[in-house]
């Protein structure tokens, strides 16, 4: 059932249900009813940057990632849900930044302005959750071992930024996306932690 909030977010987007089921049933991969009705509203959320050839754009994830947070992926190791990988990714991040600076949690300063550089479990799980279905990087060791490289990288640079949340995506670019790409195991000799086992 959806929530008022949402509900609320939907109208002032100038959007109806509809709108939002649509999203849904693009979302799960449901082909749409093909009539007059339904092509004006996909017309609407073209127009509006919900949807961009056939598929959810940052923006339309965004207004939809609450229906689904939770999901499941099917890796060489069995069926794991996304947000018990989110939760032991998150202890596995703190675990390198403890080994590399003695604490759990390091913050940086913009303008004498303090930024955590790991977010919480729940912002670190949306921020990946959008970048997944974006682009579909469905390979959860290779995001790993390239966010263990970040912030080994971070670490020898001596400065924090990017922080975690703007490395996985800022204003609808991702650069965790860019080292996924090009992502060589040649690079992952520093980013495994000792004992460390990978999903």
């Amino acid at each position: 059932m959806i929530s008022n909030e949402k509900y609320t977010e939907i109208l002032s987007s100038g959007l109806l249900l509809d709108h939002y089921f649509l999203l849904c049933s693009i979302k799960s991969g449901v082909k749409p009813v093909q009539n007059k009705r339904i092509q004006g509203f996909t017309n609407l959320l073209i127009k509006k940057g919900y949807i961009e050839d056939d598929k959810l754009t940052v923006k339309g994830i965004e207004l939809i990632d609450d229906i689904e947070l939770e999901t499941e992926a099917s890796k060489s190791t069995g069926d794991t849900s996304f947000n018990a990988w989110v939760v032991g990714l998150h202890q596995r991040c703190q675990a390198k930044l403890k080994e590399l600076t003695g604490k759990i949690q390091v913050r940086d300063k913009i303008n004498n302005t303090p930024y955590s550089f790991l977010p919480n479990p729940i912002d670190l799980g949306k921020n990946l959750y959008k970048v997944i279905t974006a682009y579909k990087t469905k390979d959860y060791v290779k995001l790993e071992k390239c966010i263990m490289n970040h912030i080994q990288s971070r670490y020898e640079a001596k400065s924090w930024f990017p922080i975690l949340e703007y490395y996985i995506m800022k204003s609808g670019k991702s650069k965790l996306v860019t080292d996924y790409e090009n992502f060589s195991e040649e690079d992952t000799s520093k980013a495994n932690l000792p004992g460390t086992k990978f999903l």
